[in-house]
Formats: structure tokens, sequence, C-alpha cells
């Protein structure tokens, strides 16, 4: 799909930014935390206050992970438009509220991208992947 006579992705480069934007999301069964905060937390003794200022050293963009979840998603698709649920259900509500996907909140274990999500995550994965 994102092979043409002029541009190749390279699967080496993106999966770098879909371990980034998983370990760096905030997940719903961490209790808001990301898999990168626990690490840390992990790594302090448990004394309080060096937890709250390890945790509050993480600042990801979530804009910008919002954005890599929608184009790497493309990289699953099936049957035209359907992508398994398989990133961060913050990440899919977030793309659902902003029209890109189906509601992920079904018991479907797929969604769909709509036509803009589509579009929108084509120009994402140029603008983020492409040389």
């Amino acid at each position: 799909m994102f092979k043409t006579p002029q541009n190749s992705v390279d699967l080496c480069l993106v999966f770098p930014v879909i371990q980034d934007a998983w370990n760096y999301f905030p997940h719903r069964s961490l209790e808001g935390r990301c898999p990168a905060e626990l690490l840390v937390v992990l790594d302090i003794p448990s004394s309080g206050a060096a937890e709250d200022a390890a945790i509050d050293e993480i600042h990801p963009d979530t804009q910008k992970i919002i954005e890599a979840v929608l184009a790497v998603l493309l990289l699953g698709l099936h049957n035209q438009r359907r992508v398994w649920k398989t990133h961060d259900f913050e990440a899919l509500d977030r793309l659902y509220k902003k029209g890109y996907i189906t509601d992920p909140s079904t018991q479907a274990m797929s969604v769909a991208l709509t036509d803009s999500g589509i579009a929108e995550g084509e120009r994402q994965f140029a603008k983020l992947f492409m040389p």
C-alpha cells in the first residue's frame, strides 16, 4: 500500500515509532499511566516525592501520538477499511471523536476507518515515515 515507484517504506523506521507510542501513551489499565512511567517508578526507591518528580518528567505530545497511531493503523488495513483494535483504547477513542474511525467501544475486534480517517492516516504516514 505504501510502496510507489518513487518511495518505499522501511518498516524498521516505523517500529520504533509504534513502540514509543505504546510506551509513552497513558493506558486505562495502568490507571492513566504509561508503561514508561511505571518503569521509572520501579527504578526509584518508593519515597513518594521522588516518585512524583520522576513521573512529572514525562510529558509526551499526545497529538503526535494520535497522529502516529492513525498512520500505523493503515499498516493493518484489511477488507478495504477495517483495522484491528490493537492500540491503546484512549488513542482509539480520540480518533473516533475526530471522526477518523468507527466506534471502538463495540464488541468487534476491529474498527473501520472513515474516508477522512484513511486520507488523514495517509497524510500522517507520509509526514512521519516517508523521506
